[in-house]
């Protein structure tokens, strides 16, 4: 391993069995990059380890730690696993990006951080397991043996009742569990984390993905959009974002100060907020919200948010045509538009910052006093907060009819007006109502759309 600085430290060689590059970001932060082994390079040059590279490694790492997990979990006959398993997964975030004791296998670090640490000590032996997996090939498939050892670790740290366990017989070994596990061909949960999302928004409860009908559940994230069009008999879906929205993704990104990043230490909550280089025009400080890619921590790209923001608004104008619906089918009659509200409200509620509350995306003014590392996840609101799982998911698409009709839902329940109450006897019938006005609308597959 390599650390070489120009300004903030003396140049040092450590010898490891690995390979790292911190590279100076400014005066006072550095960055870690794991290069490849030479063991596994054929060239005369060491090439660059990419990015897409490590975040797959990552990923098989994740899933080989909750499956070893699972099955532990399983032949102990143990409550909670899913539980469980979201505090695995925030423990290894914790280890690669934010560990105590030791410097980040991935991010940045300061001067006083390295100088905190003793020569030769500056990774724990859990991050010397992840380097070393990812200086690997990925040919090497070392994921199975590097999560075998890891959660060793994990259960000698976080879970001693599972290690007296392992340790007593009262289970088999690792190692042979997860071989009898694979030939079970065991299955872990649905996938879709179902225990650990929203199970309410304030006073309106959320129905779980079980409990809707598949129609609603997206196979793909192809499936569910055609041009541009739901494949729902209920009228165009389409929604367009307001001018306001519109002009955060169309501006460029703006110059940031690495050493002002700051991202909040909770795998549920991928936000990094960041200090802007430049003040407004008025001189104030500017901070900067963002999403993080929830595999590689990288800021996602504008027009993947913008793809999953659109369709979230989509979904949700299939919510307001199902209850115009709704109003028709029980010759309900209103003297209002409820559309304009609705878009009114969901703008503001995800980008107003008059609400002593952060948007959901892009500038904020930074008070006087204010270091950029003082915010918290409470300083998003409900709807915010679900939209920011919404759209960091890898399952997204499955997930977007009940992230629309919870939303909806909850803003027609909370509206000045009493529309809700007259409409549905409790939560329960509005779920019920709603979701079967929209599955009887979805095309089939092999349908031909027509209007």
């Amino acid at each position: 391993m390599r650390l070489t600085s120009a300004k903030i430290m003396p140049k040092m060689k450590l010898t490891t069995s690995f390979r790292v590059i911190h590279h100076l970001i400014i005066i006072n932060t550095a960055k870690i990059r794991v290069e490849i082994a030479p063991e596994f390079v054929n060239y005369p040059t060491i090439p660059r380890n990419p990015k897409e590279k490590i975040t797959k490694q990552v990923k098989k790492l994740i899933v080989w730690l909750l499956y070893i997990n699972s099955a532990v979990l399983k032949n102990l006959h143990a409550t909670g696993t899913i539980s469980n398993n979201c505090e695995l997964v925030d423990w290894i975030f914790n280890q690669i990006f934010e560990p105590q004791n030791s410097l980040p296998v991935i991010g940045r670090f300061t001067s006083q951080d390295i100088q905190a640490l003793k020569k030769g000590k500056e990774f724990g032996p859990i991050q010397k397991m992840i380097i070393t997996l990812l200086s690997s090939s990925l040919t090497s498939n070392r994921e199975p043996q590097t999560a075998l050892m890891i959660i060793s670790n994990y259960y000698e740290e976080k879970c001693p009742q599972v290690s007296c366990a392992l340790k007593s017989g009262q289970i088999h070994d690792l190692r042979s569990l997860v071989i009898q596990t694979t030939n079970s061909k065991m299955r872990i949960g649905s996938g879709f984390d179902g225990g650990s999302w929203i199970q309410a928004l304030g006073n309106f409860p959320v129905r779980s993905l079980q409990q809707l009908p598949d129609s609603l559940k997206a196979k793909s994230c192809y499936s569910d959009i055609n041009n541009g069009w739901i494949g729902v008999d209920l009228g165009p879906s389409k929604q367009e974002l307001s001018c306001h929205i519109m002009k955060i993704f169309l501006v460029r990104n703006p110059r940031m100060s690495a050493a002002l990043s700051f991202s909040f230490n909770d795998s549920k909550f991928p936000v990094v907020i960041t200090l802007k280089m430049k003040p407004d025009n008025q001189g104030r400080r500017q901070g900067w919200v963002w999403l993080r890619d929830t595999g590689n921590q990288v800021k996602m790209k504008r027009q993947l948010v913008l793809n999953k923001l659109n369709k979230f608004m989509n979904h949700l104008n299939i919510c307001h045509s199902a209850l115009l619906r709704h109003l028709k089918n029980t010759k309900f009659q209103i003297d209002f538009e409820i559309k304009p509200l609705l878009i009114n409200w969901i703008h503001q509620v995800l980008f107003d910052v008059n609400q002593n509350k952060l948007p959901l995306l892009g500038d904020f003014v930074v008070e006087d006093g204010i270091p950029i590392n003082s915010f918290s996840p409470e300083d998003f609101n409900l709807i915010q907060t679900l939209l920011i799982r919404l759209i960091t998911s890898q399952h997204s698409h499955r997930r977007n009819f009940q992230a629309a009709l919870s939303v909806f839902g909850y803003w027609l329940k909370n509206m000045a007006d009493d529309l809700y109450s007259q409409l549905f006897k409790n939560d329960e019938e509005y779920w019920d109502i709603l979701t079967k006005i929209i599955d009887a609308s979805i095309y089939a597959e092999n349908e031909t759309l027509s209007f």
